[in-house]
């Protein structure tokens, strides 16, 4: 089995001269050049990793000259990845500022990456991190695609195991070739080196759903062998200098975590919650307790214990505009998380979402309807926007996909700005206080309706809605045009003109 290289010791991480990691956020300043850039496409994309939260998202405009810069802070060493054409990474430490020169019309990924040039702190490190993904990026192996779909699809789990195992030799041929003509230093080595191992794990963990999904079986009835997320256990324990590696780092606790829930799916005790497959159906507050005694069950290391447990919470800040839980848990929150740059920025959030949820603030036009059936909403609908083509986006606070097209939604309510066009969204099996925080964060105009549970149902079992997003599509005559999880706003926009020229 694969086993992991521990690197070296929290002494690199704090010999840099910079003091309060841990304590205090600190600037880093991203600037550059970016030279024969297409006229038409100034933006570049920034992503910070943040252990135990979301990335940091950055948008950076491009000036006439090609220049840029963006700011943001982190607790902690990490690398960020920058997207103009092509994507590559950076490592930073908080207090950096670094210098990005690259030229965007190349003819193919070996010039892209031969002609970006770092200067600014961390410089070497950076010249090698660049060298190593400069081969490996360009190589066969990982290049080709074809071959290891392939794989994944003609493969048994032993088969694949093997396979993986001799293609991990490959990339260990890869990185030793690199450090023979690189010559890089100690943390750029290590980068490369932990990265290249991240892969292993990544392709371990995606087998089993693309597996099924290739040879068109349902993606959650395929069962790989007891035992066969257990290598990920080999990584630990977690040293604090893998924090520099925020990329890889993040993909190790992702595939942690779906380890975690392996364990917990398959103990005794929960089969009665699971209904088809590998689907559970828990009740909320009963998943609540699974998901976090099972972190501190299955994560001996404190370290990642901790990342995970502030991943949970943070992501049911972030998707579900949730605090129950982590109210419920504070004794576990106080006992299991204690280092600043996951407690302070944890309870940061939790400190603002509750702000949104008691004092929710939101432009959105808010319907009160009483009635049970789901004819007297659309008679009530039809009635406020009489002649009128209806797009009604049906969606939940806790539903991810749904928020994920929110942004479109804007868009297109624009376009169709003094139109005969109304937008109406129908929030289903939501808390109100939820919805109306979530209102507030999307920021999104047209008419609204919260849909208690029973007219929830209703409607779903009218419209033969299995999932969300949904849309259904009115004409002027108040006749169901089109509906369906197809009908989302990029497509909208051609089937609402058409109604509109009819």
């Amino acid at each position: 089995m694969k086993q992991t290289i521990l690197f070296f010791t929290l002494f690199f991480l704090i010999s840099c001269g910079k003091k309060e990691y841990y304590n205090t956020p600190r600037r880093i300043v991203i600037s550059g050049q970016i030279s024969d850039y297409d006229p038409n496409n100034r933006e570049i994309k920034i992503f910070a990793n943040q252990l135990g939260f979301k990335p940091i998202n950055i948008t950076a405009e491009l000036d006439s000259l090609g220049n840029f810069q963006t700011v943001f802070k982190s607790f902690i060493p990490t690398d960020i990845s920058i997207r103009y054409k092509e994507l590559f990474y950076v490592s930073v430490d908080p207090g950096d500022s670094i210098f990005v020169k690259l030229n965007a019309h190349t003819n193919n990924s070996k010039e892209f990456f031969s002609s970006i040039i770092i200067t600014g702190d961390n410089a070497i490190t950076n010249k090698n991190i660049v060298d190593f993904q400069k081969e490996y990026f360009t190589s066969e192996i990982y290049i080709n695609w074809e071959s290891k779909q392939k794989a994944i699809k003609e493969l048994d789990t032993n088969q694949y195991l093997k396979y993986l195992e001799k293609t991990q030799l490959q990339l260990d041929g890869i990185y030793n070739e690199f450090v023979k003509l690189s010559d890089p230093d100690e943390r750029a080595a290590n980068w490369a080196q932990y990265y290249i191992e991240q892969e292993y794990y990544n392709a371990l963990f995606a087998y089993p759903f693309f597996h099924a999904m290739y040879n068109g079986q349902p993606t959650d009835m395929y069962r790989v062998p007891e035992g066969y997320f257990d290598t990920i256990t080999s990584s630990l324990p977690i040293k604090n200098s893998k924090n520099i590696y925020g990329f890889a780092f993040s993909h190790f606790v992702k595939n942690y975590s779906s380890y975690i829930a392996e364990k917990w799916q398959s103990e005794k005790q929960n089969q009665k919650y699971r209904t088809n497959g590998r689907y559970f159906s828990i009740p909320v507050n009963i998943s609540d307790s699974i998901d976090v005694y099972s972190i501190i069950k299955y994560t001996p290391d404190t370290l990642l214990r901790q990342i995970i447990l502030t991943k949970k919470f943070s992501d049911d800040f972030n998707e579900y505009s949730e605090i129950e839980c982590f109210e419920k848990y504070q004794d576990i929150v106080n006992n299991y998380i204690s280092l600043q740059f996951l407690k302070k920025p944890l309870h940061k959030q939790y400190t603002q979402l509750k702000e949104r949820l008691d004092n929710p603030q939101y432009i959105a036009e808010v319907i009160e309807f009483a009635g049970s059936s789901t004819e007297q909403l659309i008679d009530t609908i039809l009635h406020n926007n009489h002649e009128k083509i209806v797009y009604i986006d049906c969606w939940a606070t806790w539903c991810g996909p749904c928020k994920a097209e929110m942004p479109n939604s804007k868009e297109l309510m624009k376009k169709m700005d003094g139109k005969d066009v109304a937008f109406v969204y129908l929030c289903l099996d939501s808390q109100e206080k939820v919805w109306k925080e979530n209102l507030g964060q999307l920021e999104i105009g047209g008419q609204h309706y919260l849909l208690n549970q029973q007219q929830s149902s209703a409607f779903r079992k009218n419209f033969g809605i299995q999932g969300i997003p949904f849309y259904i599509l009115l004409n002027k005559n108040g006749q169901v045009a089109e509906k369906g999880s197809q009908l989302r706003p990029n497509v909208a926009k051609y089937k609402i003109e058409e109604l509109l020229n009819e």
